[in-house]
């Protein structure tokens, strides 16, 4: 019985957690968000309201992601996971809410409440639900964290949908242009913008209800639970030291050929293993219980045998965030993260404002934001497989995503003056190789480092889109008031390639161990 209810508990909390991630959609509608957003600032509540730039929304958003994930560690050791969930649904849904009302008031506020305050109940509920599949997933820890980043983009798709239907029901085309930008001057549409936003926000605070109401922490078994007394049966995956710890082994019997390592209840501090001299080289190895050695000899008859390649294969121990950092996967990774964020918040803010530049038709755009969380989940949960079977390794994958996202950048802005259809390819590629970002920071800090720091070393890796979040908010719009989009596209794809190089140079010091 209490093995069932174990797995129903299991069960129910690997499908809430894709539920409390319901605020990272934003990041995939508000592409199609700020073109309305945009036009309502500049052509209804304008000039009291343009207090700032509307650039400073998503860029906000992507910072304060990184002081969520840092937050998320120690509210989870002080008040548990659960609160922890509560604690994010709350902080992500007053943002979202409460811009319907300050965005008629000011840019400013609205990039504050939507932008910085989500972005952190953001990251604190996907590292929350990141903790979540790190207990209770196993092995398929990069499958979990692919599907569960999946998760926001699928909603989007609704979302998306949502939006254009409600705010823009004509299919009406931006008619006025200023500069580089066009704006949609209709009343009737503009004055639909505030309410949509106080939709999204609703959806978002409903879906975190059920996911943090299915949620649950794993609790902690006996060394043999569910086994008999005598341990008759096939499987005998415990074992315990003489200081009563468990040892996870796996009891078999043995042939003539096996080496075997003994369990000595009384015995001193060192291994060997069957036909090694008597005072051979020995090695310590770590026990259940914090700085404890569990001690090995070969010889003794009272003791317990297991099969030495079994022991010895114990995982590694977790880095400490001051290790990682020194390690050349971490500087890979954080490059890797600085190229595709830029990327992504370029795509993310300007696909639509782009594209109506060439392409007079909103649905068709709205049709495209609308697939991406299609391409970018498929992309996802291909990375996340293949590196839990391990056919591609962190560097394989950061490798060929900033390959392809180099190429594609390079004619970002020819394609839609070409064919919206050949648009359409363009940003559904683009998409899947940002999208990878998140899954690959997560299940990389995990591969790489361990789960023992995993909340401090993915955070200190998504300081990357932290920084570049800060700096582009700053020179994003003068770039493209200067230059033009052609740079604007251009300066992605040169960041690109310099992280490309990067990693390809470097070593990556990959170990690939089995937490």
């Amino acid at each position: 019985m209490k093995f069932r209810t174990e797995k129903i508990a299991k069960i129910l909390s690997l499908i809430g957690v894709h539920f409390m991630t319901a605020p990272a959609s934003f990041l995939w509608n508000y592409g199609n968000l700020s073109a309305y957003m945009e036009s309502y600032f500049r052509m209804y509540c304008y000039p009291h309201c343009v207090d700032g730039d509307s650039q400073w929304i998503i860029n906000l958003y992507s910072a304060c992601f990184c002081p969520g994930l840092c937050l998320s560690g120690p509210i989870c050791k002080y008040l548990g996971f659960r609160w922890s969930g509560i604690l994010a649904m709350i902080t992500c849904n007053i943002g979202i809410i409460s811009s319907a009302w300050i965005m008629r008031e000011s840019v400013i506020g609205t990039a504050i409440m939507i932008g910085l305050l989500n972005g952190i109940g953001m990251g604190m509920s996907l590292c929350t639900a990141f903790m979540y599949v790190n207990a209770w997933a196993g092995k398929n820890k990069g499958l979990f964290v692919a599907s569960v980043t999946s998760a926001p983009t699928i909603l989007s798709i609704l979302q998306n949908q949502i939006i254009t239907e409600y705010v823009n029901p004509n299919n009406l085309k931006p008619d006025v242009q200023i500069g580089p930008r066009t704006y949609f001057s209709e009343l009737s549409l503009l004055k639909r913008v505030p309410n949509v936003v106080f939709i999204l926000g609703l959806m978002t605070l409903v879906l975190q209800l059920i996911g943090n109401a299915m949620v649950s922490t794993p609790h902690e078994s006996p060394p043999n639970a569910g086994e008999k007394s005598d341990n008759k049966g096939p499987n005998k995956p415990h074992s315990e030291n003489s200081n009563g710890h468990a040892l996870d082994s796996t009891a078999s019997s043995l042939s003539d050929t096996e080496k075997t390592v003994i369990i000595d209840n009384e015995s001193s501090n060192y291994l060997s293993t069957e036909g090694a001299e008597q005072n051979s080289h020995t090695t310590p190895l770590e026990g259940n219980a914090p700085d404890e050695k569990t001690i090995l000899k070969c010889g003794e008859h009272k003791s317990k045998e297991f099969k030495a390649d079994t022991l010895l294969k114990s995982p590694p121990r977790s880095l400490k965030p001051l290790e990682a950092i020194k390690t050349g996967s971490f500087k890979a990774l954080w490059l890797f993260v600085v190229a595709l964020m830029y990327g992504l918040i370029l795509k993310n803010n300007y696909y639509k404002q782009f594209g109506l530049i060439y392409i007079e038709d909103d649905r068709f755009l709205t049709l495209v934001g609308s697939l991406i969380p299609v391409t970018a989940s498929i992309a996802r949960i291909t990375f996340g497989s293949l590196l839990d079977m391990k056919i591609i390794s962190v560097k394989d994958c950061i490798v060929i995503t900033l390959s392809l996202n180099s190429v594609l950048c390079a004619f970002w802005f020819f394609l839609p003056q070409v064919s919206s259809i050949a648009y359409m390819f363009l940003i559904l590629a683009l998409a899947s190789m940002h999208s990878v970002t998140y899954t690959l920071a997560a299940t990389g800090s995990l591969l790489l480092y361990g789960p023992d720091y995993f909340a401090i070393n993915f955070a200190m890796v998504y300081t990357a889109a932290t920084v570049l979040s800060i700096v582009t908010a700053f020179t994003v719009t003068p770039l493209l008031q200067a230059l033009g989009w052609f740079w604007l596209f251009t300066s992605c794809g040169i960041v690109s390639a310099m992280a490309l190089t990067f990693a390809v140079l470097i070593t990556m010091d990959e170990k690939r161990p089995e937490f």
